[in-house]
């Protein structure tokens, strides 16, 4: 993508940065290993003085399942078939940041 920017045109190049989110167990994160994180906070600094925009977050998901031998009591309720029952969830395993910054492109003659 290209605009006009004072003094020419200028293009966009594009970065990616990860962050892990860390668990104290299985299903609660601890986003606290994020706030406190000095290492990330000066390479957002950084990128931000080097022109650096966010674009946009998404995060990564990942699954975890358990089975669990919990006994159905209604007739006809669901489970495995034995009588365990099996369930998953989604969790957030990090999030990606999505950045552009301008570029000023030098004109042809």
């Amino acid at each position: 993508m290209r605009e006009e920017m004072a003094g020419g045109r200028c293009r966009y190049e594009h970065n990616i940065t990860y962050v892990t989110v860390e668990y104290s167990d299985a299903r609660t994160p601890m986003p606290e290993t994020i706030w406190n994180d000095e290492e990330l906070h000066e390479q957002l600094d950084e990128m931000g003085g080097e022109g650096w925009e966010l674009v946009s977050t998404q995060p990564l998901m990942r699954a975890v399942t358990k089975e669990e031998p919990v006994k159905m009591s209604i007739s006809g309720g669901w489970g495995d078939g034995a009588g365990g029952v099996s369930w998953g969830v989604a969790i957030t395993a990090g999030y990606y940041f999505f950045w552009r910054r301008a570029v000023l492109e030098e004109e042809q003659d």
